[in-house]
């Protein structure tokens, strides 16, 4: 089959961006304490400074969030703190799991996001099995397409997904841009921080992004496209979120920059902090 182009520029015509309302989803990040335990106060702070800047709906628990190194049961727990604690906003917990009888905590967030099968290449059949055991843990669903990471690329069965399964509500899409006029049904959602203006322009609904940690009222207002683009360019210089975590300790937000993931302290980091950010 031949590969779609994933270019911008076959992306439909432009619209104006000052008359767009971006839906805009933090991948938020996952705070931890001393011991990598979960910093449920640090937590408190990322969150209220996403209510205070417009925010609405966050993803909890995936690449940003480290949600592969979380047990279910603190998945299950960072779910339960943003509904108490700010009811006002919507929940997304991202499926990271390799055994589908450990999802069953996804049926409390509002809403799962999920890729194909991490790191094994799926046939089309085993990932659409994996998409209808899915789509039976919660009644709205967004499909993660990044096939540059996954090794599968989901956008050459969009036509079938859009058809068969109707708790899909939306994409978070990094690679086909071109045929988006086509699910009018679905929510679209840019998966690279550096292409999202482009992407509001090109009629997609949001942003599901890394960046929005940082620079939250950006993201929102759809201000200072450079400031973020340059941003967005800085913190992923290094592994995410090495330099998430570094910044909002900087700001007082989070108390520690520890990470369960496997990143080491890195000469760019100086680098980052002395870089001028937006809110």
């Amino acid at each position: 089959m031949q590969k779609k182009k994933s270019k911008l520029s076959n992306m439909p015509k432009e619209i104006k961006i000052n008359k767009i309302k971006s839906e805009v989803i933090p991948a938020c990040i996952t705070p931890f304490d001393e011991h990598l335990n979960i910093d449920y106060a640090s937590l408190r702070n990322v969150i209220q400074n996403f209510s205070e800047s417009g925010i609405e709906t966050i993803a909890l628990a995936g690449t940003t969030g480290e949600g592969v190194t979380l047990t279910k049961e603190e998945k299950n727990s960072l779910i339960h703190f943003s509904k108490t604690h700010f009811p006002e906003i919507k929940v997304i917990t991202c499926i990271t799991d390799f055994r589908e009888t450990d999802i069953n905590y996804a049926r409390n967030a509002d809403c799962i996001m999920f890729t194909p099968q991490l790191f094994i290449k799926p046939s089309k059949e085993s990932f659409f099995k994996y998409a209808e055991k899915i789509c039976s843990f919660n009644e709205n669903i967004i499909l993660y397409n990044n096939p540059s990471r996954i090794g599968f690329d989901a956008s050459e069965h969009y036509e079938e997904l859009y058809r068969d399964f109707k708790n899909i509500i939306g994409i978070k899409e990094c690679a086909d841009f071109s045929e988006i006029a086509k699910y009018p049904k679905w929510k679209w959602f840019c998966g690279n921080d550096e292409n999202y203006f482009a992407c509001i322009k090109n009629k997609f609904n949001g942003i599901i992004s890394s960046t929005a940690n940082i620079c939250p009222k950006i993201a929102v207002k759809l201000e200072n496209e450079e400031l973020w683009n340059n941003s967005a360019k800085q913190l992923f210089s290094i592994p995410n979120p090495a330099a998430i975590k570094l910044i909002l300790k900087q700001r007082g937000i989070i108390k520690t920059s520890k990470m369960r993931f496997a990143i080491y302290e890195d000469s760019k980091e100086q680098e980052i902090l002395n870089h001028k950010y937006g809110n």
